[in-house]
């Protein structure tokens, strides 16, 4: 085949985009255009034509997805160190990027991720989907990652925009009982029960409660309860709805205008959103703090977190992370939503630059003993509820690691990197022992 043939030129066009740095949104942010108002990246939106759809599979399903308020399920087999265990102890600072290890090829899609305790508690299990490699929404298998073996066991195929829960110790499925090309949904949505080792799905509950609404993400489980929080996305509903996964039963509302981020704590006891509104034809955003039981609001601090980009949230124990892809980085606490100062060296650099094919701003992921931030130019481990820094990684442009984080296994970052349209690489990354504690 010659060089100039248009196919090899595409493919060189696809190769080339699977070398940048993680972007700043995601296959999902681009489908939620039609519902939502805002680009971030997140859960499952799908409303925009059969042509943008292709375009962002063709970008998002060979890069990295940054965090900004989806992988939240992020567990650890090791205990959070005590408050300044690590005073005195000096960062660690690598010019490249740390280590890695390869442990399997697979096919599953990071951003659709979430992880469970296994048999032994350094051994989680890693749930989600296949890679959607179609050029429209396509109904994908569920699909186990045991990481004892890091052999995938293959489930039930489900509806184009289901995607995954955990809810105390079960996990759930939300699905559409059908979505369109354009990613409409028709005939409501339902949950089940995922059985964690077989995949067997238990029996089908319908939430007639959701209607049809095509952008739709729910939360971790709130503490001692079935509950989840969910958010629709409906550009003039504004309302969050506390449903409870075992009966199907709407628990409460909450009228919060403009919500376009919503996290849980780490121990599910406070619920964070971030919202977006507008005075007298002025933007501005907003982080709101609630019980996550009552639904009572106990803080809010209005402010341009994201400079008029996007923003999601990463929670940790005693506060909460607010990052963008436009370089914006906040920590503020919990109880006041106070900021936190950051120390010096605590965000990894982010550069201007002219390059086109190079989005700048950050990513965070609570990791338990630590929170990763990340850049098209670095990434950091600090102190989760301080910024202090840990550990420090840098890297070139051309050096930039293509992974996305999924889960902590003992000493060692479990990530998944995506190889093509439906293959990726899982990886131990070998994570310096002070990011730790």
């Amino acid at each position: 085949m010659p060089d100039d043939d248009p196919v090899v030129e595409s493919l060189r066009a696809v190769a080339k985009i699977a070398e940048r740095p993680p972007l700043g949104f995601s296959l999902e942010d681009v489908l939620a255009e039609g519902t939502a108002r805002r680009l971030r990246p997140g859960p499952w939106h799908h409303r925009v034509a059969v042509i943008a759809v292709a375009a962002a599979i063709l970008v998002v399903f060979f890069v990295p997805l940054p965090h900004l308020g989806l992988l939240h399920h992020l567990v650890t087999s090791k205990k959070t160190s005590p408050a300044g265990s690590s005073k005195g102890r000096s960062t660690t600072v690598s010019h490249s990027p740390w280590p890695e290890s390869l442990l399997a090829q697979v096919n599953l899609a990071p951003q659709s991720a979430v992880v469970v305790p296994g048999p032994q508690s350094s051994e989680p299990i890693i749930l989600g989907f296949e890679i959607n490699g179609c050029m429209e929404p396509c109904s994908e298998p569920i699909v186990r990652l045991d990481s004892r073996t890091w052999s995938i066991k293959v489930g039930p195929v489900m509806t184009a925009g289901s995607f995954l829960e955990t809810v105390g110790d079960r996990v759930i499925v939300f699905t559409p009982r059908e979505m369109s090309l354009q990613g409409e949904v028709s005939g409501g949505w339902s949950l089940r029960t995922v059985d964690v080792s077989t995949l067997q799905l238990g029996p089908s509950m319908r939430l007639p409660l959701l209607g049809n609404a095509a952008g739709l993400y729910a939360t971790v489980g709130v503490h001692g309860t079935a509950d989840v929080w969910i958010e629709d996305y409906q550009v003039d509903r504004g309302t969050l709805l506390l449903l409870n996964t075992a009966t199907g039963k709407l628990v409460r509302t909450v009228g919060i205008a403009g919500a376009d981020s919503l996290e849980l704590s780490p121990d599910g006891r406070t619920l964070y959103e971030l919202g977006t509104g507008s005075t007298n034809g002025n933007r501005h955003e907003s982080v709101t703090e609630l019980d996550a039981l009552t639904g009572r609001i106990l803080a809010a601090r209005r402010e341009a977190f994201s400079s008029g980009g996007t923003a999601g949230l990463t929670t940790v124990g005693g506060g909460v992370w607010v990052t963008s892809y436009e370089s914006s980085v906040s920590l503020l606490s919990s109880n006041d939503l106070r900021p936190i100062a950051l120390p010096p060296g605590a965000l990894p650099p982010d550069p201007p630059t002219q390059a086109a094919d190079i989005w700048r701003g950050f990513s965070a992921y609570n990791l338990g003993p630590f929170v990763l931030l990340q850049s098209y130019r670095g990434m950091t481990c600090v102190r989760p509820n301080t910024g202090s820094v840990r550990a420090t990684a840098l890297w070139t442009v051309k050096q930039a690691p293509g992974w996305t984080p999924i889960a902590l296994d003992s000493n060692n970052l479990v990530a998944v990197q995506i190889t093509g349209f439906s293959s990726s690489k899982v990886f131990a990354v070998h994570i310096p022992a002070s990011c730790l504690g």
